[in-house]
């Protein structure tokens, strides 16, 4: 007698590398376990490795998520006065300055914003025996400075709070460059930019501020006036090395300018400054994707990457995982938040999919985010709150990661 067989098909084990940024209310760690979940609840047999990473960018409730995507339970030290409040978090002996939202204010206000709190803080972080710091950094950031006020901090020189880019500089360059690195001389400095943003040139700070509402006639003079104090940074830099000036003094043109160089614009200047100090410029990607996961996507099959909003760039943590994916030549999509992102445009940005957790906050995103900051004022009067993004994104985040799950899955 013969038999039937049905026609079910078996299904073959998935190596998934999930990396999480956080999402509005939720961290990384949150956010890569409840996706872990939500993947396992459709596929229970695929081999799992989820990692919390971060775009360097601050998410609303929860921060960048940097020092979690970089040190193992690392403590928090509140650092500054109440009303300029900022944390250094540490394990072992490093330390992890986030400056993502400090130092993020919108050029448009006009308000006046100085470094100088950088300059104490790494400070604090060396003669408290820190062996490496790492300083994060947004792009473009607002500092009105340009990090001169962070130098004159660590090299113990006089300049006052209200100081600007478009002020003579009052003090002597070059001996405050060799105290600054003096101070910095015992520490492996690490910076990290949110993304490319040059110091000058047709997309420098000041472009990128007239873009996002500052007066054109304002944003034109910081366009000259930081392109010459650039010029006498390097200057005196070049001076304390005893090597050939950076910039050119009679219109050479030179590709490794450092004021030009992709992230020497971050938080407005201070990513130059820091570099001309010594520090090791990079993208927080390649921080926290591509040197922590590049062997891990070489053993995986697909790659899935976890974000908040996308808007005008890809954010650089998904950028990383992009690159790492083609070098591995794995398939990779993301799950985001929110944003603009056409199915056409996938290709052209190295993407095999993209899901979005919620579609309508693009279009209400501003209101909705101050229906989130007075939720926090309901709690500490009412002990009550309104429902925060975290407790919608929980649902739809484990919905989104199943519909990956069945829609990616392979079947033999």
């Amino acid at each position: 007698m013969g038999h039937c067989h049905g026609t079910s098909r078996r299904r073959s084990v998935m190596r998934v590398l999930l990396a999480c940024s956080p999402l509005p209310g939720l961290t990384g760690t949150e956010v890569a376990e409840l996706a872990r979940t939500g993947w396992l609840a459709q596929r229970p047999a695929d081999r799992i490795t989820a990692y919390p990473v971060s775009d360097g960018v601050s998410v609303p409730f929860v921060g960048s998520g940097l020092p979690e995507a970089l040190l193992k339970e690392p403590t928090e030290y509140p650092l500054g006065r109440a009303d300029s409040r900022r944390f250094a978090f540490r394990a072992g002996d490093t330390v992890v300055l986030d400056y993502s939202q400090f130092l993020n204010d919108a050029p448009a206000t006009g308000a006046l914003q100085s470094s100088m709190a950088v300059g104490e803080d790494l400070a604090w972080a060396c003669a408290n025996g820190a062996k490496r710091i790492v300083v994060a950094l947004p792009a473009p950031g607002y500092c009105t400075d340009m990090g001169l006020g962070m130098l004159a901090s660590l090299a113990d020189v006089r300049l006052s709070s209200g100081w600007t880019a478009t002020d003579p500089v009052p003090f002597a360059l070059a001996p405050a460059l060799e105290r600054a690195a003096e101070v910095l001389s015992d520490v492996d400095l690490v910076v990290l930019a949110s993304g490319e943003q040059r110091l000058l040139g047709f997309s420098g700070v000041a472009r990128t501020w007239a873009y996002r509402g500052m007066d054109p006639e304002r944003a034109q003079e910081f366009s000259r006036a930081m392109g010459a104090v650039a010029q006498d940074v390097s200057e005196a830099a070049a001076a304390r090395a005893n090597t050939r000036p950076l910039l050119p003094l009679h219109g050479e043109q030179k590709t490794d300018r450092p004021e030009r160089g992709p992230f020497s614009g971050a938080a407005s200047g201070v990513g130059f400054i820091l570099d001309s100090l010594g520090g090791r410029l990079m993208s927080v990607g390649c921080a926290t994707v591509s040197e922590r996961l590049r062997e891990e996507a070489r053993l995986t099959d697909l790659f899935v990457y976890a974000c908040a909003a996308i808007d005008e760039s890809i954010p650089s943590g998904l950028q990383a995982a992009i690159e790492l994916a083609s070098a591995a030549a794995i398939p990779i999509v993301v799950i985001y938040d929110s944003g603009s992102l056409r199915r056409g445009e996938l290709p052209r940005m190295g993407l095999d999919g993209a899901y979005q957790l919620r579609p309508e906050e693009a279009w209400r995103g501003v209101g909705r985010q101050r229906e989130y900051a007075e939720s926090g004022d309901d709690v500490a009067v009412t002990g009550t709150r309104a429902k925060l993004p975290g407790d919608e994104l929980q649902e739809r985040l484990w919905s989104v990661t199943g519909r990956v799950a069945r829609t990616w899955g392979w079947d033999a």
